[in-house]
């Protein structure tokens, strides 16, 4: 019996061993098989570095194992969302931005290190909530405001749906919408907030993705957006279209699709060419990304992504 139960150790040993080896021989290969396989079996390194033009900053893989980080490691510094993560702090340019849905922390990151200004970050989900304390420690990110609640048109608590968390990932899609997930394994009551009442600064720019809620986040920041004019990049679902249409309503917003000749001015939102597949939803089938500017600030925002990406439509 002794001697089985050292051998199993013995084994175990041995195998991490060699774990350790291939995850730091993929350090030093260009992303491909051996990636993919570590990957797969949620071995990664401890920590994955994220390099972009105005800094570096480091994300915590952990258990579970966050799945932005995992992306990042797969597809490089700004291989999660493409072309966001040079568009979005080109868009804030040097002023004060907010994240609604923060996760575990790579738009925050990004917008605190590219723009040397204040962030606001949101995010409910209390996992997804400490992965982001810790990033933000370990990179001495301190001009971050992190708010723990969500984002809706009215203040109050609401349980926010997780869905099934066997996978091994850090679960990111945990929704104030139970229809979000058709499965859930549980729900957490979280504070909600308008961001009419909570924002501080005057946002330069508003990231929202919080998983089929940008309607309602979105209508409560309706006083946000008349006066401060942000520039938005919202996530959105062909479920929720007409309803984030409706929360922008007499704002005069003006839409732009990503495509991958860049950014294209639309007349009204639509549903683009190019959409994400989503699985396990019960309403949602397909979601985006989208950019909104106010239509005064459209030259502002044709200089502040000159050499970014291209943009057409309006001069």
């Amino acid at each position: 019996m002794h001697r089985s139960l050292a051998r199993a150790a013995e084994t175990a040993l041995h195998v991490r061993a060699v774990e350790r080896v291939l995850v730091a021989a993929a350090h030093r290969l260009p992303t491909g098989r051996l990636h993919r396989f570590l990957a797969a079996q949620h071995r990664l390194p401890a920590r994955v570095e994220v390099t972009h033009d105005r800094g570096v900053f480091t994300m915590a893989t952990g258990t579970p194992t966050c799945l932005v980080a995992q992306l990042v490691w797969l597809h490089g510094s700004l291989g999660f969302e493409p072309p966001l993560p040079r568009v979005v702090p080109a868009l804030a340019g040097p002023g004060p931005s907010a994240v609604v849905g923060a996760n575990s922390g790579y738009y925050v990151m990004l917008l605190a290190q590219a723009t040397g200004a204040g962030v606001t970050a949101y995010e409910p989900f209390p996992p997804a909530l400490d992965r982001l304390r810790e990033n933000l420690a370990d990179n001495r990110l301190t001009d971050v405001r992190v708010r723990p609640c969500a984002a809706s048109d009215a203040p109050g608590t609401m349980p926010l749906h997780v869905p099934p968390t066997d996978h091994g990932l850090l679960e990111g899609s945990a929704s104030l919408d139970p229809a979000f997930k058709a499965r859930h394994s549980g729900s957490v009551a979280v504070e909600v907030v308008t961001l009419d009442d909570d924002l501080g600064d005057a946002p330069e720019l508003l990231l929202v993705d919080v998983e089929g809620f940008e309607a309602q986040a979105l209508a409560g920041a309706r006083e946000v957006l008349r006066t401060a004019r942000p520039f938005l990049v919202v996530e959105i679902g062909d479920e929720s279209l007409d309803a984030v249409a409706d929360s922008l309503a007499g704002l005069d917003y003006v839409p732009f699709e990503i495509t991958p000749g860049g950014l294209v001015e639309q007349d009204r939102l639509a549903v683009p060419a190019v959409t994400q597949e989503v699985a396990g939803s019960v309403g949602r089938t397909t979601y985006w990304n989208a950019v909104l500017a106010p239509r005064e600030r459209l030259p502002q925002l044709r200089e502040r992504l000159a050499g970014v990406i291209p943009v057409t439509g309006t001069p």
